[in-house]
């Protein structure tokens, strides 16, 4: 082992000084660090993972293809879940509490509300017309998007 010399300081070390000899006695403590770098971004095509909701939703499209659409929906009858859930009888592939947030989440977006701005009326599981929209059906479209415009306005502008 090597001797230490024993120092003996007469005035005070500057803060740089100090850093310096803490470095010398503990060599093994003094980390580099180094600077924080941001993680890339994914790239555009990637895709999250589908949840039970997008497989439902996927399901639904499938298995009812002249009625669910991904650009352009048609309005669906009312209630259409029961209809949906009495065609498989006993062992639907999906829950009843999962279809009925498909459902929300398909009547709830943009090509669903534009779909009952276009159309005449609400449609059955064959693609059937069943009934006719009303005027106030076709309000509260227009007042829905035009809220989600304005919320798209507003976080535009915060950003």
């Amino acid at each position: 082992m090597t001797e230490r010399k024993k120092i003996t300081l007469k005035t005070s070390l500057s803060p740089e000084k100090l850093a310096e000899l803490d470095k010398m006695k503990n060599p093994q403590k003094s980390v580099e660090r180094k600077p924080f770098v941001r993680p890339e971004r994914r790239p555009s095509n990637h895709k999250p993972p589908i949840t039970e909701l997008g497989r439902t939703v996927k399901w639904l499209y499938k298995t009812y293809p002249d009625l669910f659409f991904k650009e352009r929906s048609k309005p669906l009858k009312r209630h259409v879940e029961k209809d949906i859930i009495a065609a498989f009888g006993d062992k639907p592939p999906v829950t009843k509490r999962m279809l009925k947030k498909a459902l929300s989440h398909y009547v709830y977006s943009y090509p669903y509300m534009n779909g009952v701005l276009a159309s005449k009326g609400r449609y059955d599981l064959k693609g059937k017309l069943v009934e006719e929209l009303t005027d106030e059906h076709k309000i509260f479209a227009i007042d829905w998007l035009r809220e989600r415009e304005g919320e798209k306005e507003k976080a535009g502008k915060k950003g």
